[in-house]
């Protein structure tokens, strides 16, 4: 029986939660089926599967004005040519900024790719997208693809409403064997450092921490484009003897298996894997209950707590409460790791399987 070939495509495999996913998933079923990567940019944290074939189109980026337009042409050439010299079945694409340079090579080039099953996944909040030209352009190309995967049914039922194939698949996430000792006063963020994460309250909620128990480590995980800012506003308040700041760690299971809580404070989310891989290793999760994700994942006062959107010193008591109290972070540490079943691949492959067949068929 001829094994299904199936492209993933993805701006990169740097960290991130959609990287993260794309990776999961291209292990996965390379044992079950033809997997190919095709990358913007060769930069790949995760370890992939040596059955696995990358291609690389090589995009330059953090351009700006004339350059910006005349790259972007370029990178609707580069993906028109590897996909009318190349044939796959299934194309799945992750990411709104791929999803829409996909979007558009496939209907302006419809005749020339021999691939017409494409799926697209999301990764955040629909509202993420600002402005109404460019939510317009996003659901038109949208209603092109086969199938949108969406994180939660508030942003599948959104996209429906604007007659777009939606369905609800969650982020995968790999078994581990691995749990947190819980360590006392360890406490870590993992993330980007990006507007959407609300770097500025990480940093006031990590001071009033610290203010309330000198004894606190916690541990900044990720990178982006308000790290100087982070660093300089640490550095003003006197934080740096509590704090330390990672890039990025291959290691990031270390991190895990040593935190006692992890926190998340952002505007808004998707579906986040810090929070799904928290729950994995038993780490108790104390997030604000911002649109959407956060209440998707965490069940309050059972494996972690749910804080009003912004409510800072609800916020801290929390962290506090559970780093305090030896009992209620086993409890939730327990619970953490039995409610991250649902999330674990071998489960989460039979919905993807589903579409993949469904698509075909279709």
């Amino acid at each position: 029986m001829k094994k299904l070939n199936i492209l993933f495509v993805i701006n990169d495999l740097g960290a991130g939660g959609a990287e993260r996913v794309c990776s999961i998933l291209a292990n996965y079923f390379s044992d079950i089926y033809l997997i190919t990567i095709v990358l913007g940019k060769n930069n790949i944290v995760y370890e992939l599967n040596n059955k696995i074939k990358v291609d690389c189109l090589d995009f330059e980026y953090q351009l700006s004005g004339f350059n910006k337009i005349t790259e972007m042409k370029k990178r609707r050439h580069k993906l028109k040519k590897y996909l009318t010299e190349n044939q796959f079945d299934i194309i799945v694409s992750f990411g709104y900024s791929t999803n829409m340079l996909v979007g558009a090579v496939s209907v302006l080039y419809n005749e020339k790719i021999k691939s017409k099953n494409i799926i697209y996944c999301e990764h955040n909040n629909h509202k993420a997208l600002k402005g109404y030209i460019s939510t317009y352009l996003r659901n038109k190309l949208y209603q092109k693809c086969s199938t949108l995967v969406s994180l939660t049914e508030h942003d599948s039922e959104y996209y429906r409403s604007k007659k777009i194939n939606s369905v609800v698949i969650n982020n995968p996430i790999n078994k581990t064997s691995v749990c947190s000792d819980l360590t006392k006063n360890n406490i870590i963020f993992i993330g980007r450092l990006e507007h959407q994460k609300n770097i500025p309250e990480l940093i006031l909620v990590i001071r009033d921490l610290v203010y309330s128990n000198k004894d606190y480590n916690i541990f900044i995980i990720g990178q982006g484009s308000q790290k100087k800012y982070l660093l300089s506003e640490l550095v003003k308040l006197n934080l740096l003897q509590n704090v330390k700041y990672i890039e990025m760690s291959s290691m990031i299971s270390d991190f895990y298996a040593n935190a006692r809580a992890l926190i998340l404070v952002s505007h808004y989310e998707g579906l986040p894997m810090v929070l799904i891989e928290a729950l994995s290793y038993g780490v108790p999760q104390v997030s604000y209950n911002c649109p959407t994700g956060p209440s998707n994942i965490i069940i309050d006062n059972i494996t972690g707590r749910l804080i009003p959107h912004y409510d800072r010193n609800s916020f801290v008591a929390a962290v506090n409460e559970i780093n305090d109290n030896d009992k209620l972070a086993m409890t939730m540490s327990m619970n953490s790791i039995e409610e991250s079943k649902k999330y674990q691949i071998d489960n989460i492959s039979s919905s993807w399987n589903d579409l993949f067949k469904r698509d075909l068929n279709a």
